[in-house]
């Protein structure tokens, strides 16, 4: 998946990932497929999910951007959205 990276200013080991196409995530689906894959899910509301693996917490929104806590390295960030990304398009 083409994905948009931006780093937020002053913060070193976050970053917001988009997606170039659009894409919407169903949150309940997302949850369910997420645990299958090792996240631990902190909370979920209507629009967003937050959950963390190995120390990296990622915030999922309905919209489809994520943001991505606790690496400053971002081809891990990337290798990371898509799993993310992978695991959502899955039936």
């Amino acid at each position: 998946m083409d994905l948009l990276i931006t780093q937020p200013c002053g913060v070193d080991d976050s970053y917001q990932i988009y997606p170039k196409e659009r894409v919407k995530i169903i949150l309940d689906k997302a949850e369910k497929l997420l645990k299958e894959k090792n996240y631990k899910i902190i909370i979920k509301t209507n629009d967003m999910l937050l959950a963390e693996k190995e120390g990296k917490k990622v915030t999922l929104f309905k919209s489809g951007r994520l943001l991505l806590r606790g690496n400053k390295e971002e081809n891990i960030v990337k290798e990371m959205a898509n799993e993310i990304y992978e695991c959502m398009q899955r039936d």
